[in-house]
């Protein structure tokens, strides 16, 4: 019961900021109000009959988002490989608290693993249009494209 109200409740707040526009800075923008409480992520995967992206893990623990922030926050700009050296594509959308456990901010990224393991990312507004009823490996052209080329940064592991 009381996850049932944490999804609701999540998707409440993210439904609310896609409705008002917030936007995406980096991550040292979105520290500045609020503390990080959270980080949602979610995966697209061709094998899954869900809707895409697919949430694979809520992470909650100070440590581990600790980690997030540090590999994030350490990013050096750099040119996206061909889309053929890439495989996987996450979002993750980290969630900001306030001193009193409200949520006051959501920062979301994208992150892509290229083909030789090292992880790409670049903050993105949500737009229906990276919501999909099916993900097939193919489109990841097409969400790149939607995102746009420039402006990632390469994490530091």
């Amino acid at each position: 019961m009381m996850t049932r109200r944490i999804i609701i409740g999540l998707g409440l707040i993210l439904l609310a900021c896609t409705g008002n526009g917030c936007s995406s800075s980096d991550t040292e923008a979105a520290s500045d109000s609020g503390q990080l409480a959270s980080v949602l992520v979610s995966i697209y995967r061709s094998d899954s009959i869900k809707a895409q992206p697919e949430l694979i893990q809520a992470i909650h623990e100070p440590d581990e988002l600790q980690s997030v922030e540090n590999w994030m926050a350490s990013g050096t700009e750099s040119t996206l490989p061909p889309e053929d050296q890439l495989g996987r594509i996450f979002t993750y959308s980290l969630g900001y608290e306030n001193d009193e456990g409200q949520v006051v901010r959501y920062v979301s990224y994208m992150v892509v693993e290229s083909a030789d393991g090292k992880r790409l990312f670049k903050p993105y507004e949500i737009k229906p249009a990276y919501n999909l009823d099916h993900y097939e490996d193919a489109m990841l052209g097409s969400i790149i494209e939607l995102i746009g080329k420039q402006g990632w940064k390469l994490a530091s592991e």
